[in-house]
């Protein structure tokens, strides 16, 4: 890992695993003491508590086998023993008292069991998608499938049928009663860097426009190289928040591919790399802008009433969901950046024949929302 022995390894771990329990305090506005933190080998107990001590154990095996968003489950899984015992001052275990606790910090439900059933359920494969889902998914797969085709035509009306059928899907949860807390999922997606860059911040802008998905840029710990990276964290319904990481990854593995084919035929400069990808980005969304409103004639009553707002991002259950994860938020918007005009007026153009491929959405014109950034 990196060149490090075991105890420098182990040493950046406790220091960052002692950060991270003073975030977490901050976050949640709890005021817990300063606790030891130990680096076990256990394979059995992720996590422990102890109370004589003041001390938590989280094992290398959880560090070194899982992601850091399940190390932080863990922890939080401790801390909330460690608010029983200094807050709560009731009974130990895993009764009420320490749902409660639970509940003070955010612990996720998974994260909340005995610490063998803790283990198992780690260890287990995350629970599968809903019958409705899985159809879903399925179907707007085959006809993105179809969207590659070299028939404009037909690719539109494809396009224009996988957008009907997300719309339709969220629109079956407006009357519903769908919303408590397991309806709601997340995707925390390394970004391997340290820095936002400006592309990073449009495609979330275009998730939250067209997706019904809330996007937060937070940071992630990698156990590995032992540096705090940056990452996007995907929030909402169990399909959108799917379908949002597939767009997300397509357009970040698409964004060079085009960038090289456009270098061979021009003389841009790397210079122009960053104008040509928000062009990109642009022309993208102009294309989604131009399926919604075709896909928003051919669906309209013919009395003319006013179709039904789709819940999306703005539906009270993912706002609770979302201040359970992230109880502190703020919103910025990127400062001003210089543009390559020719650049980026041709990235627009590959942008729009790039929607053709992977289309699902429609954001506003000129829309730019400002993240939500986990503070």
């Amino acid at each position: 890992m990196n060149g490090y022995n075991v105890n420098i390894l182990h040493g950046l771990w406790q220091r960052q695993l002692l950060a991270e329990h003073q975030d977490i305090c901050r976050q949640y506005g709890v005021v817990l003491g300063k606790p030891l933190i130990e680096i076990s080998v256990s394979e059995k107990n992720l996590g422990c508590w102890s109370q004589l001590g003041r001390t938590i154990r989280i094992s290398e095996v959880l560090i070194q086998k899982y992601s850091w968003e399940v190390v932080l489950g863990v922890l939080k899984h401790e801390m909330a023993h460690q608010v029983v015992s200094e807050i709560l001052s009731e009974e130990t275990g895993h009764g009420a008292t320490f749902v409660r606790a639970c509940e003070i910090l955010g612990v996720p439900p998974r994260f909340r069991k005995a610490s063998s059933d803790l283990s198992e359920e780690i260890a287990a494969e995350p629970a599968g998608e809903s019958s409705d889902v899985i159809r879903l998914m399925n179907r707007i797969s085959k006809l993105l499938s179809l969207s590659a085709s070299s028939n404009v035509h037909e690719a539109s009306r494809a396009v224009e049928k996988a957008h009907e059928l997300l719309e339709k899907y969220n629109l079956a949860f407006v009357d519903s009663d769908d919303s408590g807390p397991d309806s709601y999922d997340n995707r925390l997606i390394c970004l391997g860097r340290q820095r936002v860059e400006r592309y990073h911040r449009v495609i979330c802008s275009i998730l939250m426009d067209s997706f019904f998905v809330e996007v937060i840029l937070t940071s992630t710990f990698d156990p590995a190289s032992c540096r705090v990276l940056r990452a996007v964290d995907i929030l909402g319904r169990h399909g959108n928040v799917i379908i949002a990481e597939h767009v997300f990854h397509f357009l970040l593995e698409r964004l060079p591919v085009l960038w090289q084919n456009h270098r061979e035929q021009s003389l841009a400069t790397s210079a122009h790399k960053l104008s040509f990808f928000l062009g990109v980005l642009q022309g993208f969304q102009e294309a989604l802008r131009g399926h919604q409103r075709r896909n928003d004639k051919k669906i309209a009553p013919a009395s003319g009433e006013r179709l039904p707002a789709l819940l999306g991002r703005d539906e009270p259950g993912l706002r609770d969901f979302i201040h359970f994860h992230y109880p502190k938020l703020s919103r910025r918007r990127a400062a001003s950046l210089r543009l390559y005009g020719e650049s980026y007026q041709e990235g627009i153009v590959a942008g729009r024949e790039l929607s053709m491929n992977k289309p699902i959405g429609s954001p506003e014109k000129g829309s730019s929302l400002p993240l939500l950034i986990a503070t």
